[in-house]
């Protein structure tokens, strides 16, 4: 698979982007009228969904 796809994950149908930058997973969601931006150091809590 492909490097670029392999950073990708999806919360309520919509595709969200990461990075693993000084021991930190950043995730990114700008479309859609959203504007996100976390940072954790656990994967799992990264892409915890929210409600």
């Amino acid at each position: 698979m492909p490097d670029y796809l392999k950073k990708l994950f999806t919360i309520n149908d919509k595709i969200v982007t990461y990075r693993h930058v000084n021991g930190l997973y950043q995730a990114r969601f700008r479309r859609d009228g959203y504007n996100i931006e976390i940072a954790s150091k656990s994967f799992d809590i990264t892409r915890k969904e929210k409600r």
